[in-house]
């Protein structure tokens, strides 16, 4: 059994681990010995951390409370899971289609390229030496096959500009996410797909037909191209048709697309970005952007 063990270390960042065990309670007993060390390492007793256990998750308190026993932490993880199982199929009870509404942002639709030659600019004065190469029309083309489905044209415009960046050359572009390179977006949304192809069965989830973009269907479907993502919490491309087509959503791990679209397209989010690196103002609601030693980073306005 797939296991994984993620704790939160700061606002919108997590240390993540995982692995196979023989059996769930094999799985249990090192997502227990996996919390531990994380506890020990990074937060008190009281700090949540997310499980997998298969395709089931859950938040679970007490890895960092030596007063619990192993025991008593496998009967929380064992409770945590059965609370979430009901819950999300409450969720997908209550389920229905419904037209796209209004994106939390309200900047329109513009330029990738010029909001993108924006950042770029920003990212050559005021950060360390940074690689920003775009991928070439065949990559674009391949990875879109492998996807089956037809790509807005902004989202093959934003990878002619940049296809990630290096490992090495680590880039907080995103407060809460990072960027996908074309190979990671395939890996990304094929494991989204295999995982809850596996959730809505086990839950016997039937997503609704015909839904337009924008409206939350609470599972991953093919139509949704990742482009940007942390452990598990994705920003992706809703590809579906209807007056939201190319909107940008955020895909959590507990609550799946329910928040709905943050952005009418990828060109907003790109000018809002934009606009918060060379202003100081806030991005996304609730952080602005700093540079450390050369570094882009981001804090957390509570």
């Amino acid at each position: 059994m797939h296991w994984e063990v993620a704790c939160p270390t700061e606002p919108g960042r997590s240390v993540l681990t995982n692995g196979m065990a023989f059996d769930r309670s094999s799985a249990v007993a090192e997502v227990i010995e996996a919390g531990r060390q994380f506890a020990a390492q990074y937060h008190p007793a009281v700090t949540p951390f997310f499980v997998r256990l298969g395709t089931e998750t859950a938040w679970v308190t007490g890895f960092g409370d030596t007063a619990v026993t192993d025991a008593q932490l496998s009967e929380r993880i064992a409770e945590a899971v059965a609370d979430e199982n009901e819950r999300l199929q409450a969720s997908a009870a209550a389920a229905a289609p419904s037209s796209g509404g209004a994106t939390r942002s309200p900047t329109p639709a513009g330029s990738v390229t010029e909001q993108w030659a924006r950042i770029a600019r920003w990212l050559r004065a005021n950060h360390s030496p940074t690689t920003i190469i775009g991928a070439t029309p065949t990559q674009i083309a391949q990875a879109a096959e492998s996807t089956g489905i037809t790509w807005p044209p902004e989202l093959i415009e934003f990878y002619e500009q940049i296809n990630g960046f290096p490992r090495d050359e680590w880039v907080h572009l995103l407060p809460s996410h990072e960027l996908f390179d074309l190979e990671r977006l395939v890996c990304e949304r094929q494991m989204e797909l295999d995982i809850y192809d596996e959730t809505n069965a086990l839950h016997e989830y039937v997503p609704p037909e015909g839904t337009t973009a924008g409206t939350p269907v609470y599972t991953f479907l093919p139509e949704f191209i990742p482009f940007a993502g942390l452990d598990g919490y994705l920003l992706f491309i809703d590809t579906r048709p209807g007056d939201l087509h190319g909107c940008v959503t955020e895909f959590e791990k507990v609550d799946a697309d329910a928040a709905g679209p943050r952005w009418i397209s990828l060109s907003a989010m790109l000018t809002d970005l934009a606009h918060s690196l060379e202003t100081g103002a806030s991005f996304d609601g609730d952080r602005r952007p700093s540079v450390k030693e050369g570094k882009l980073d981001w804090q957390y306005e509570g």
